[in-house]
């Protein structure tokens, strides 16, 4: 199974913006589990290493949505 993390300003969650993203890799990965940063619960100051550190858990993909 292919792993998208969808990393994206938190201004966009919850939006109508960031259903149609979630539609579109869903279209490009239909059998993709997406992981978005907003269902890790971090609360240090410094916890972008973090959320870099779980992307670079995911499957690398080259295409641009």
């Amino acid at each position: 199974m292919v792993t998208v993390y969808y990393a994206h300003p938190r201004f966009l969650y919850g939006t109508i913006d960031e259903k149609r993203d979630l539609e579109a890799i869903m279209k490009y990965f239909p059998d993709a589990k997406v992981m978005k940063p907003a269902k890790i619960r971090l609360y240090h100051k410094n916890s972008m290493s973090i959320y870099a550190y779980y992307a670079s858990l995911h499957s690398e993909v080259s295409t641009i949505i």
